[in-house]
């Protein structure tokens, strides 16, 4: 009975998400569109209440915009912010979805699966970088096989893994066809390719970033012009910002909503007690202007009140100790509303850095093959080992970072870490 009270409480949610108004005459009946002036993508996003595979889910997302006359597109959502996530969870949130997101060779390295960042990099689980939104619960992705493609699910929304036939439920998104498609970069900029510009006069097209919020601007310097390719280089810029694509005749097209590379948190030195002085080590923590910022961290978001920002180290203090199930982890940074939160970074553990992810008993031939190939663990050029706990301070430092009631079926014994 129970049961069926969830999938009929699954249903009417998707119901909900379906039959809303429609806000935009390009989009089908029961889009949801993130308007422009909310700071959104202008973008619509449609539930399915039923999908047989994540396969049927993103050809029926497909389906959308496949007329001769479509001026949309449409695929598997492909979440880039926390913002994004959030509005969508503002209409749907309770049964678990198909979002964008595959672990193609199964080696821990996600790629985008569907939308115009198809097959860019989303997610590495050994460093535990994040291209754009990326909100895993504790101990995922997994390497449990065939566990490659990423739903969500909860109140909160968070990541999970699973098997092409595990979810039923879906979010297409819809964007207009005329949108071109801006690479993300991390903030201290750098070079980017803008392909698909065959609407624009080449020669005298230009590319701005711009932040309605602090009304600032900047050009995309450009390198070089191939076919309807162009290449430039992105300033040094941190928060969202609108993208803006045009040429001299006044043709034009928007990204908006657009995001650089969220914080990526390497190493931390950790601290476990009120006023204790924690240190971040990492990239893309801002563009060194002034930029806005907040660190918590454990489940209950206890605040780390900044003390010295640069855009690869933070320093902060804990506002209160953590106590009983409040571990250090997760993490959770903002940089001008640039989100991330993570369970993977390297953490002092009794005088040397320590990379310690828990892998379940099912779990452990996958993860002595993965030794066995000397897979690397992206911030570290060593190949990580299973080994023992080896000390009272490095067990010490692993319960109070880590939720081990988290993990009710986890090899204790095992623990997965690489030394730099």
């Amino acid at each position: 009975m129970s049961h069926l009270i969830v999938i009929v409480v699954a249903v009417l949610m998707l119901l909900l998400f379906y039959i809303s108004p429609i806000h935009c005459e390009n989009y089908p009946q029961g889009a949801r569109v993130w308007e422009t002036s909310e700071g959104g993508n202008g973008h619509g996003y449609i539930g399915l209440l039923s999908t047989l595979t994540i396969k049927n889910a993103e050809n029926e997302c497909l389906a959308y915009g496949s007329s001769r006359n479509s001026t949309f597109r449409s695929y598997l959502v492909a979440l880039d912010s926390k913002q994004e996530c959030d509005f969508i969870r503002t209409y749907y949130w309770n049964p678990p979805v198909w979002v964008s997101g595959k672990d193609i060779r199964g080696n821990g390295n996600y790629t985008y699966s569907s939308g115009p960042a198809t097959n860019q990099p989303l997610f590495n689980m050994y460093s535990g970088q994040c291209w754009g939104y990326c909100p895993f619960e504790a101990g995922e992705p997994s390497l449990t096989p065939a566990e490659d493609n990423i739903y969500i699910r909860g109140p909160t929304s968070n990541f999970n893994t699973a098997d092409v036939l595990d979810v039923a439920s879906s979010i297409c998104e819809l964007q207009p066809i005329s949108e071109v498609y801006i690479p993300s970069i991390g903030t201290n900029g750098g070079s980017i390719t803008i392909n698909n510009l065959s609407q624009f006069n080449i020669q005298t097209i230009n590319i701005t970033f711009s932040n309605p919020t602090k009304q600032l601007e900047k050009s995309c310097q450009i390198t070089s012009k191939q076919g309807t390719s162009v290449t430039c280089t992105v300033p040094p810029l941190s928060g969202l910002r609108n993208v803006t694509v045009q040429d001299d005749s006044g043709v034009s097209s928007t990204h908006y909503a657009w995001q650089p590379y969220p914080p990526f948190i390497k190493a931390v030195y950790p601290s476990f007690t009120a006023n204790g002085l924690v240190t971040l080590i990492g990239d893309n923590f801002g563009d060194n202007t002034n930029n806005t910022v907040a660190v918590s961290v454990s489940t209950s978001n206890i605040p780390c009140h900044i003390t010295f920002v640069s855009s690869n180290q933070i320093f902060c203090k804990l506002e209160s100790s953590r106590v009983g199930h409040n571990k250090l982890l997760p993490i959770s940074i903002s940089v001008d509303d640039v989100y991330t939160q993570t369970f993977k970074p390297y953490i002092l553990c009794d005088k040397q850095f320590e990379y310690i992810q828990p892998f379940y008993l099912v779990e452990n031939e996958k993860v002595n093959r993965l030794m066995i190939d000397k897979v690397t663990m992206g911030a570290t050029p060593n190949a990580p080992y299973i080994g023992a706990i080896e000390s009272e301070e490095i067990y010490q430092c692993f319960n109070q970072s880590l939720n081990i009631k988290d993990f009710p079926t986890l090899d204790f014994g095992k623990v997965y870490h690489a030394t730099k």
